[in-house]
């Protein structure tokens, strides 16, 4: 026969249930405050778009690992934590789109700048090239350190510079900065390539 409780215990073990009951009713007036804030944030990174992920990755990475944990949480039924952890991630979410649009002006902003140095100084560069190239390859001994071969290497890599400086203005054109900028500095290392063999640098002596 089971042995009796006492009255103490019975109080007690009343206590812990009426504890138990309260904190259940506590959690399940948490869920659905927990489950909106969750959705919340998701709808701030549905309408960021693409653009965090294209400059501003580690942000982006960052709050979504964030809701993640929120979501884990809440699959735990740890609702009150959710509740209390989720207006900063709502506050990072909301952040994503305006600081990924600062970061595009910034980067819009430094490649028009490189650009109008680029458009500035690469034609005349490449057409000092293509004066080197006529003139080394019209010499009846190639500078020392060369010969026909390499000459011929030369010629080919100054006409590969101008295709790709024809292609980056036309990447400008159509608005394609970033390919536009690639290419000429392309083209840049291709006619200093070049200037810098034996025999094509500025200064250089004819060899006649």
């Amino acid at each position: 026969m089971p042995a009796r409780r006492s009255p103490r215990q019975v109080r007690s073990i009343v206590l812990l249930v009426l504890v138990a009951t309260w904190l259940a009713a506590c959690a399940n007036r948490q869920q659905e405050p927990a489950r909106a804030a969750i959705a919340a944030i998701e709808a701030e990174l549905a309408a960021a778009g693409t653009a965090p992920a294209k400059y501003i990755p580690g942000e982006l990475e960052d709050t979504q690992t964030r809701l993640d944990a929120l979501k884990q949480q809440y699959a735990a039924q740890q609702f009150g934590a959710v509740v209390d952890a989720a207006p900063e991630v709502l506050a990072a979410a909301r952040q994503l789109a305006p600081t990924a649009a600062a970061r595009a002006g910034e980067l819009e902003k430094a490649l028009q700048s490189e650009w109008t140095g680029l458009s500035a100084g690469l034609p005349g560069e490449l057409a000092a090239v293509q004066a080197a190239v006529t003139r080394v390859a019209a010499l009846r001994t190639p500078p020392e350190g060369l010969d026909t071969a390499k000459v011929q290497v030369a010629r080919q890599r100054a006409t590969d510079a101008q295709a790709l400086w024809d292609r980056a203005q036309a990447e400008q054109g159509a608005g394609r900065l970033p390919e536009a900028v690639t290419l000429a500095n392309q083209a840049r290392d291709l006619a200093q390539q070049i200037m810098a063999l034996p025999g094509f640098g500025a200064g250089t002596a004819a060899v006649k």
